[in-house]
């Protein structure tokens, strides 16, 4: 998490300086089946699940996903 707090202030100096910035910083759970020896493949298919269920719940009538991105992407 240190890693992740410094990548996101150097990332914020960088774009003050006019660049654009993407941060990849993977979740909890690709760390896990990562480190439990998943492929690849495996990886992407999480990565889509998880897009697709934080995008499910965008248009909800409670006022939707409050940490998602216009896209519906998650962005990490």
């Amino acid at each position: 998490m240190e890693d992740a707090d410094r990548a996101y202030q150097k990332s914020e100096e960088l774009e003050e300086m006019g660049l654009d910035i993407k941060l990849v910083i993977p979740s909890v759970s690709q760390t896990l089946i990562e480190s439990l020896g998943a492929s690849s493949e495996t990886v992407e298919k999480l990565k889509e699940m998880l897009d697709e269920e934080i995008a499910s719940h965008i248009d909800e009538e409670d006022g939707g996903c409050s940490i998602c991105l216009p896209d519906g992407k998650v962005h990490q």
